[in-house]
């Protein structure tokens, strides 16, 4: 089990917890706000008047920050799958590229990532970006890359034309894509604003990467997951090798792949 996974099977529970106190709490205080509450009438134990008094007083201003949690602890378990789930889709990502890619390939030499669609990664303010307008954001990844990274892509739904990196293009398009011999950004500036352009990423992007000495892909393969009929998010195959000598055949292998995967997805929108 990685990190990553054996923080989830904590943190998934207890925003669980938080998230029904939260909506249990969002409930009730409203019926604090009546100052007028007549305990005379009440059939509560005379030992409670004191907490409710309280609550009556301060019950508009807890509100605000209830609702906060509800909101975030809502958006976090929409984005979270239990344990059992996360293990299954990372096993999926895994039999992919096995199947995908010959066995006498490095691990290093092609990576799989699935790529989620969410409106408002809050996570994007950690990076210095906006959290608005839709962002595909790094969901798993295949063998034991970790899944903690900076690259996030602006994917408004309602405005393609603007979507950044060949990751948003696949989700945008709904199409499988499939982008070749992309040039060596490293070997010159001409290159590199070569590269951006080709990849749809800003320039600026590419030259971080490069001065920070991160390999940068060559060829990407991508084609869109589906659940319920909506467009959930991407899986990417990113590699330091100019072409991929199965690309034709990397559909077939995603099949059974993208409905397995779909049907496990859909679990976090029961």
């Amino acid at each position: 089990m990685n990190t990553g996974t054996r923080i989830k099977s904590f943190t998934h529970p207890v925003a669980r917890i938080f998230n029904w106190v939260a909506y249990a709490a969002l409930f009730l205080l409203p019926a604090f706000l009546d100052s007028d509450y007549n305990f005379a009438k009440s059939k509560l134990p005379e030992f409670t008047h004191g907490t409710i008094e309280w609550f009556s007083a301060w019950s508009f201003f807890v509100l605000l920050p209830t609702g906060l949690v509800a909101f975030t602890t809502d958006r976090y378990l929409r984005g979270s799958l239990p344990k059992n789930v996360d293990r299954a889709v990372k096993s999926l990502l895994d039999g992919f590229h096995s199947a995908a890619f010959p066995t006498d390939d490095s691990n290093i030499d092609h990576r799989v990532t699935i790529f989620r669609y969410k409106s408002i990664p809050l996570s994007n303010i950690w990076y210095g970006k906006k959290p608005w307008g839709g962002w595909l954001i790094p969901y798993e990844r295949s063998g034991q890359f970790s899944r903690k990274s900076r690259a996030r892509f602006y994917a408004p739904k309602d405005r393609p034309n603007r979507a950044e990196g060949f990751a948003s293009k696949v989700f945008t398009s709904g199409n499988c894509e499939y982008l070749p011999n992309l040039v060596n950004p490293a070997t010159s500036p001409k290159n590199a604003a070569h590269y951006a352009r080709q990849t749809g990423v800003p320039l600026v992007w590419v030259n971080s990467r490069v001065k920070k000495g991160d390999p940068m892909p060559r060829c990407l393969w991508g084609t869109p997951i589906e659940v319920n009929g909506q467009t959930w998010g991407v899986i990417i195959v990113d590699s330091v090798k100019t072409s991929l000598s199965g690309s034709d055949e990397l559909k077939k292998s995603f099949g059974n792949t993208g409905i397995c995967l779909s049907h496990l997805l859909n679990k976090e929108q029961e």
